[in-house]
Protein backbone atom coordinates (compact mmCIF):
# COMPACT_ATOMS: atom_id res chain seq x y z
CA UNK A 1 0.00 0.00 0.00
CA UNK A 2 1.44 3.36 -0.84
CA UNK A 3 0.00 6.42 -0.27
CA UNK A 4 0.73 10.51 -1.75
CA UNK A 5 0.18 13.22 1.24
CA UNK A 6 0.46 16.64 0.34
CA UNK A 7 0.23 19.36 2.78
CA UNK A 8 2.03 21.08 5.58
CA UNK A 9 5.45 20.35 7.45
CA UNK A 10 5.96 22.20 10.56
CA UNK A 11 8.32 22.57 13.16
CA UNK A 12 6.69 21.96 16.35
CA UNK A 13 7.91 23.34 19.56
CA UNK A 14 5.55 21.58 22.66
CA UNK A 15 5.62 22.79 25.91
CA UNK A 16 3.71 20.87 28.67
CA UNK A 17 2.34 22.88 31.77
CA UNK A 18 0.38 22.80 34.89
CA UNK A 19 -1.61 25.71 33.42
CA UNK A 20 -1.92 28.40 30.78
CA UNK A 21 -0.49 31.72 31.80
CA UNK A 22 -2.01 34.96 32.46
CA UNK A 23 -1.05 37.89 31.07
CA UNK A 24 2.87 39.43 31.94
CA UNK A 25 3.72 36.53 33.42
CA UNK A 26 6.13 33.66 32.88
CA UNK A 27 5.93 30.28 33.30
CA UNK A 28 8.31 27.42 33.39
CA UNK A 29 7.26 23.55 32.59
CA UNK A 30 8.52 21.10 34.55
CA UNK A 31 10.56 19.71 31.69
CA UNK A 32 12.42 20.66 28.46
CA UNK A 33 10.80 21.15 25.57
CA UNK A 34 9.61 18.57 22.85
CA UNK A 35 11.11 19.70 19.19
CA UNK A 36 8.95 17.40 17.01
CA UNK A 37 8.14 17.66 12.78
CA UNK A 38 4.41 17.98 12.14
CA UNK A 39 1.53 19.45 10.60
CA UNK A 40 -1.35 17.47 9.21
CA UNK A 41 0.00 15.88 6.33
CA UNK A 42 3.00 15.19 7.67
CA UNK A 43 1.54 13.71 11.03
CA UNK A 44 -1.10 11.53 8.65
CA UNK A 45 1.82 10.39 6.86
CA UNK A 46 3.78 9.27 9.88
CA UNK A 47 1.05 7.68 11.27
CA UNK A 48 0.32 5.76 8.26
CA UNK A 49 3.76 4.23 7.71
CA UNK A 50 3.94 3.65 11.22
CA UNK A 51 0.49 1.10 10.39
CA UNK A 52 2.82 -0.54 7.65
CA UNK A 53 1.74 1.57 4.40
CA UNK A 54 4.53 3.46 2.27
CA UNK A 55 3.92 7.28 2.58
CA UNK A 56 5.47 9.65 -0.29
CA UNK A 57 5.00 13.22 1.07
CA UNK A 58 5.03 16.20 -0.50
CA UNK A 59 5.29 19.89 1.53
CA UNK A 60 7.44 22.68 1.54
CA UNK A 61 10.53 22.72 3.64
CA UNK A 62 13.07 24.93 2.25
CA UNK A 63 16.97 25.23 3.23
CA UNK A 64 17.16 25.81 6.77
CA UNK A 65 18.80 24.68 10.07
CA UNK A 66 16.17 22.37 10.48
CA UNK A 67 16.53 20.86 7.55
CA UNK A 68 18.75 17.89 8.06
CA UNK A 69 16.19 17.15 12.04
CA UNK A 70 13.24 16.85 9.17
CA UNK A 71 15.05 14.46 7.05
CA UNK A 72 16.01 12.47 9.61
CA UNK A 73 12.92 12.12 11.07
CA UNK A 74 11.28 10.77 8.22
CA UNK A 75 13.81 8.66 7.23
CA UNK A 76 12.67 6.64 10.61
CA UNK A 77 9.87 5.90 9.27
CA UNK A 78 10.71 5.82 5.64
CA UNK A 79 8.73 8.16 4.05
CA UNK A 80 9.68 9.24 1.06
CA UNK A 81 9.76 13.66 0.42
CA UNK A 82 9.43 15.86 -2.35
CA UNK A 83 9.91 19.50 -1.21
CA UNK A 84 8.43 21.97 -3.07
CA UNK A 85 10.92 24.59 -1.89
CA UNK A 86 14.10 22.47 -1.87
CA UNK A 87 16.18 25.05 -3.42
CA UNK A 88 14.76 28.59 -1.09
CA UNK A 89 16.60 29.68 1.43
CA UNK A 90 13.13 29.43 3.99
CA UNK A 91 12.44 29.60 6.93
CA UNK A 92 10.28 26.43 8.65
CA UNK A 93 6.55 27.06 9.54
CA UNK A 94 6.80 26.77 13.25
CA UNK A 95 4.56 25.79 15.77
CA UNK A 96 5.08 26.60 19.14
CA UNK A 97 2.96 24.30 21.03
CA UNK A 98 1.32 25.01 25.13
CA UNK A 99 -0.83 21.99 26.54
CA UNK A 100 -2.17 22.18 29.99
CA UNK A 101 -1.34 18.92 32.05
CA UNK A 102 -4.89 18.97 34.02
CA UNK A 103 -6.62 18.90 30.98
CA UNK A 104 -4.69 17.67 27.73
CA UNK A 105 -6.16 20.68 26.16
CA UNK A 106 -3.62 22.68 23.60
CA UNK A 107 -3.26 26.10 22.44
CA UNK A 108 -1.13 26.65 19.09
CA UNK A 109 1.06 29.99 18.10
CA UNK A 110 1.77 29.69 14.24
CA UNK A 111 2.29 31.32 10.95
CA UNK A 112 0.60 30.55 7.76
CA UNK A 113 3.00 28.84 5.28
CA UNK A 114 4.76 30.86 2.32
CA UNK A 115 2.00 29.79 -0.80
CA UNK A 116 5.13 28.83 -3.14
CA UNK A 117 4.74 29.44 -6.78
CA UNK A 118 6.66 25.90 -7.95
CA UNK A 119 6.11 24.15 -10.81
CA UNK A 120 5.43 20.68 -9.65
CA UNK A 121 5.14 17.98 -12.44
CA UNK A 122 1.52 15.74 -10.57
CA UNK A 123 1.49 13.77 -13.99
CA UNK A 124 5.13 12.22 -13.47
CA UNK A 125 4.64 11.64 -9.51
CA UNK A 126 1.77 10.08 -10.46
CA UNK A 127 2.92 7.87 -13.22
CA UNK A 128 6.61 7.01 -11.78
CA UNK A 129 4.49 5.27 -8.59
CA UNK A 130 1.47 3.51 -8.16
CA UNK A 131 -0.63 5.54 -5.28
CA UNK A 132 -3.57 3.74 -3.51
CA UNK A 133 -4.88 7.09 -2.66
CA UNK A 134 -4.35 10.94 -1.88
CA UNK A 135 -4.61 12.32 1.24
CA UNK A 136 -4.29 16.43 0.95
CA UNK A 137 -4.87 18.62 4.22
CA UNK A 138 -5.81 21.80 1.72
CA UNK A 139 -2.46 23.77 2.30
CA UNK A 140 -0.77 24.70 -1.15
CA UNK A 141 -4.23 25.08 -2.58
CA UNK A 142 -3.24 25.30 -5.73
CA UNK A 143 -0.55 22.10 -6.03
CA UNK A 144 -3.26 20.32 -3.78
CA UNK A 145 -5.64 20.85 -6.73
CA UNK A 146 -3.63 19.84 -9.30
CA UNK A 147 -3.02 16.97 -7.70
CA UNK A 148 -6.33 16.17 -6.98
CA UNK A 149 -7.65 16.67 -10.67
CA UNK A 150 -4.46 14.04 -11.78
CA UNK A 151 -5.59 11.66 -9.22
CA UNK A 152 -9.45 11.86 -10.45
CA UNK A 153 -8.63 11.48 -13.89
CA UNK A 154 -6.44 7.53 -12.88
CA UNK A 155 -9.13 6.96 -10.32
CA UNK A 156 -7.45 7.19 -7.16
CA UNK A 157 -9.29 8.21 -4.11
CA UNK A 158 -9.09 11.33 -2.68
CA UNK A 159 -9.45 12.23 0.51
CA UNK A 160 -9.37 15.58 2.45
CA UNK A 161 -8.16 16.58 6.10
CA UNK A 162 -10.90 19.40 6.57
CA UNK A 163 -9.17 21.11 9.43
CA UNK A 164 -10.33 24.00 8.73
CA UNK A 165 -11.82 26.05 5.70
CA UNK A 166 -9.24 27.85 3.34
CA UNK A 167 -9.81 30.16 0.21
CA UNK A 168 -9.96 28.19 -2.79
CA UNK A 169 -11.20 25.08 -1.53
CA UNK A 170 -14.58 25.05 -3.35
CA UNK A 171 -12.17 23.93 -6.59
CA UNK A 172 -10.64 21.11 -5.01
CA UNK A 173 -13.84 19.81 -3.79
CA UNK A 174 -15.64 18.18 -6.77
CA UNK A 175 -12.29 16.05 -7.06
CA UNK A 176 -12.79 14.65 -3.38
CA UNK A 177 -13.92 11.16 -2.61
CA UNK A 178 -13.63 11.35 1.24
CA UNK A 179 -14.06 14.21 3.59
CA UNK A 180 -13.17 14.06 7.26
CA UNK A 181 -13.95 17.01 8.80
CA UNK A 182 -13.40 18.27 11.77
CA UNK A 183 -16.11 20.56 13.43
CA UNK A 184 -13.96 23.83 12.73
CA UNK A 185 -14.46 23.07 9.41
CA UNK A 186 -17.41 25.57 8.22
CA UNK A 187 -17.44 26.83 4.58
CA UNK A 188 -18.35 30.97 4.80
CA UNK A 189 -21.50 30.04 2.98
CA UNK A 190 -22.87 27.61 5.62
CA UNK A 191 -23.77 28.12 9.08
CA UNK A 192 -24.51 25.04 10.62
CA UNK A 193 -23.67 21.30 10.22
CA UNK A 194 -26.74 19.92 8.24
CA UNK A 195 -26.00 23.18 5.72
CA UNK A 196 -22.29 21.51 5.53
CA UNK A 197 -23.16 18.05 4.51
CA UNK A 198 -25.90 19.97 2.00
CA UNK A 199 -22.78 21.45 0.21
CA UNK A 200 -20.42 18.60 0.48
CA UNK A 201 -23.08 16.20 -0.67
CA UNK A 202 -23.86 18.63 -3.90
CA UNK A 203 -19.89 18.93 -4.75
CA UNK A 204 -20.20 15.25 -5.44
CA UNK A 205 -18.53 13.88 -2.20
CA UNK A 206 -21.21 10.92 -0.77
CA UNK A 207 -18.93 9.73 1.76
CA UNK A 208 -18.52 12.70 4.81
CA UNK A 209 -17.43 12.60 8.26
CA UNK A 210 -17.14 15.23 11.25
CA UNK A 211 -14.67 14.38 14.23
CA UNK A 212 -16.02 16.36 17.29
CA UNK A 213 -12.72 15.72 19.62
CA UNK A 214 -14.53 13.30 22.36
CA UNK A 215 -17.98 13.66 21.00
CA UNK A 216 -19.57 11.16 18.65
CA UNK A 217 -18.18 11.22 15.13
CA UNK A 218 -21.30 12.53 12.62
CA UNK A 219 -20.88 10.84 9.18
CA UNK A 220 -23.64 10.91 6.21
CA UNK A 221 -25.05 7.23 5.83
CA UNK A 222 -27.40 7.80 2.53
CA UNK A 223 -30.06 10.64 3.73
CA UNK A 224 -29.04 10.71 7.24
CA UNK A 225 -26.51 11.59 9.32
CA UNK A 226 -25.31 9.54 11.54
CA UNK A 227 -23.96 9.77 15.18
CA UNK A 228 -20.71 6.94 15.61
CA UNK A 229 -19.62 7.17 19.39
CA UNK A 230 -15.53 6.93 20.01
CA UNK A 231 -13.65 5.26 22.93
CA UNK A 232 -14.05 7.83 26.20
CA UNK A 233 -10.52 8.50 27.25
CA UNK A 234 -8.57 10.96 30.17
CA UNK A 235 -6.59 12.73 27.58
CA UNK A 236 -2.83 13.47 28.57
CA UNK A 237 -2.57 15.50 24.87
CA UNK A 238 -4.53 16.16 22.76
CA UNK A 239 -1.99 17.64 19.74
CA UNK A 240 -2.21 15.77 16.73
CA UNK A 241 -4.84 13.65 17.07
CA UNK A 242 -6.91 14.52 14.23
CA UNK A 243 -3.55 14.59 12.11
CA UNK A 244 -3.18 10.73 13.32
CA UNK A 245 -7.24 10.19 12.51
CA UNK A 246 -6.47 10.82 9.42
CA UNK A 247 -3.27 8.95 8.18
CA UNK A 248 -5.20 6.03 10.33
CA UNK A 249 -8.21 6.25 7.92
CA UNK A 250 -6.19 6.22 4.79
CA UNK A 251 -4.69 2.61 6.33
CA UNK A 252 -8.12 0.84 7.42
CA UNK A 253 -10.21 2.73 4.03
CA UNK A 254 -7.29 0.67 2.09
CA UNK A 255 -7.49 -2.42 3.73
CA UNK A 256 -10.99 -2.92 4.71
CA UNK A 257 -12.53 -0.85 1.90
CA UNK A 258 -15.34 0.27 3.80
CA UNK A 259 -15.93 4.09 4.96
CA UNK A 260 -17.93 3.60 8.27
CA UNK A 261 -15.22 0.50 10.13
CA UNK A 262 -12.15 2.92 9.18
CA UNK A 263 -13.58 5.52 10.61
CA UNK A 264 -14.34 3.39 13.74
CA UNK A 265 -10.53 1.61 13.56
CA UNK A 266 -9.36 5.38 13.10
CA UNK A 267 -11.14 6.58 16.43
CA UNK A 268 -9.98 4.24 18.76
CA UNK A 269 -6.11 4.91 17.39
CA UNK A 270 -6.53 8.73 17.95
CA UNK A 271 -8.18 8.23 21.20
CA UNK A 272 -5.09 6.21 22.21
CA UNK A 273 -2.82 8.71 20.77
CA UNK A 274 -4.41 11.35 23.59
CA UNK A 275 -3.39 9.33 26.43
CA UNK A 276 0.49 10.37 25.35
CA UNK A 277 2.56 13.70 25.74
CA UNK A 278 3.54 14.25 21.65
CA UNK A 279 2.77 12.81 18.72
CA UNK A 280 5.26 10.02 18.67
CA UNK A 281 5.33 8.50 22.36
CA UNK A 282 1.57 6.35 21.46
CA UNK A 283 3.51 4.33 18.98
CA UNK A 284 6.04 2.98 21.13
Amino acid sequence: MKGLFLGLTTIDIHHIIDQFPTPDNKVKSPDAPDILVGGPATNAAVTYSHLGGRAHLVSAFGQNAFKSFLQEDLRKFNIEHHDLAAHLEEKPVIASVVTTSDSGDRTIFTNHPADYDISFDSRGLMEDNQFDFVLLDGFYIQKATEVACEARRRDIPVILDGGSWKDGLERLLPHVNYAICSEKFMPPWCNNKDELFRYLSEKGIHHVAVTRGGKPILYKDGFDVVELPVPEVEPVDTLGAGDIFHGAFAYYLHRLHDFVPALEKAAKIAAHSCQFAGTRVWMQ
